[in-house]
């Protein structure tokens, strides 16, 4: 008798997953599963070339079932927060993850963002609490039409320093 595959790489067909940092580590990673998986992903990148041709890439080198976008944000400046949720607000898409993952590891040298906050505090802290904040009701939305929604917070070993 022929057993069922371990695997399914359709398991989250119709899903939509925002990554941020996807252009680059566990980020992208987090991206190539998530697509593997029939996952539709928006990169949210700072880098929004940078991660077409990655994608590019992805797609070339194996078999994805999912699709995705791109969107522009930088995370180390909180005004294009906003402008990010608003384009992704209409692409009318449910939102069911949200993986935070965009990170600066400790500047050598401080650098103040445009609005005078230090870079690493700014990017890693206040920038994804105000991004989950202004998609918060999106994730509600998805939850409250019966979809799934999860917020997932990655930090690096590096916090453990603190």
């Amino acid at each position: 008798k022929q057993t069922e595959p371990l695997y399914y790489f359709s398991a989250l067909h119709g899903r939509v997953a925002i990554v941020t940092g996807a252009s680059g580590g566990l980020g992208l990673e987090h991206a190539r599963v998530l697509l593997k998986y029939g996952c539709l992903v928006v990169f949210a990148v700072r880098n929004p070339e940078k991660a077409l041709a990655l994608i590019e890439d992805l797609t070339a080198k194996e078999d994805l079932s999912g699709s995705s976008t791109v969107l522009l944000v930088d995370l180390d400046d909180l005004t294009s927060i906003r402008p990010f949720v608003e384009s992704f607000l209409q692409l009318g898409l449910p939102l069911n993850y949200l993986v935070n993952n965009a990170g600066v590891r400790t500047p050598k040298e401080f650098r103040a963002p445009k609005q005078g906050l230090e870079t690493q505090f700014a990017t890693n802290h206040l920038a994804q609490f105000l991004l989950t904040e202004l998609l918060m009701p999106q994730l509600r939305a998805t939850r409250r039409n019966g979809g799934e929604a999860r917020i997932v917070i990655l930090s690096s070993v590096g916090s453990a320093l603190c």
